[in-house]
């Protein structure tokens, strides 16, 4: 993603250095960690709960290819439906105060990004036309991934036993991998 960002930035010719584009190294010097706290804190332990308890009750052997393919069936888009929840509605709507020495505006980040001349500050998003994100795609291959993490059958057949997979609630997660364990049909 940094290559295909600094590809962009150099194709604009708005900098002279296209790698200055990106930071790398360690976060020390930003606020990152409250965002993982907080992650922490309204997910991650409330998810390895559930997992752990598949797991000690033996429900769930992570040594089983096929359990991992059914948890994560079940377990990656309800994570991802919650990681979007809580970008949008927690992170992304929380006020950041005013910091000494910082160069950043205080307020709401959707609406500094939406709004930034109410913060004497400006937009700098820059036009990417289709024709340079095309060649990127072509060069990078990132369009030639393959963007499944399931192999093609055991995703149509757990589409089979729960068609609406979207649907699932967190706090139904658990139960839904064992609904789906218990109805799969296992190859040999």
């Amino acid at each position: 993603m940094a290559t295909i960002h600094a590809y962009l930035r150099n194709a604009n010719n708005d900098i002279e250095n296209a790698e200055d584009t990106v930071l790398y190294g360690s976060s020390t010097s930003n606020k990152i960690e409250s965002w993982w706290r907080e992650l922490h804190h309204r997910l991650e332990k409330y998810f390895k709960h559930q997992l752990n308890r598949l797991f000690d009750d033996g429900l769930y052997d992570p040594d089983n290819q096929t359990d991992r393919y059914l948890l994560a069936f079940v377990y990656i888009p309800v994570l991802q439906k919650e990681l979007n929840t809580f970008c949008e509605t927690v992170w992304n709507s929380h006020r950041v105060r005013c910091q000494r020495d910082a160069q950043l505006p205080k307020g709401v980040p959707n609406h500094l990004y939406s709004f930034p001349e109410q913060y004497e500050a400006r937009d700098y998003g820059l036009p990417v036309s289709k024709e340079a994100l095309d060649e990127v795609a072509e060069i990078s291959g990132v369009l030639d991934a393959h963007d499944d993490y399931l192999p093609v059958d055991v995703r149509e057949q757990c589409e089979a036993i729960i068609p609406e997979i979207c649907e699932v609630k967190s706090k139904n997660a658990a139960e839904t991998y064992l609904f789906l364990k218990a109805h799969y049909v296992y190859s040999e």
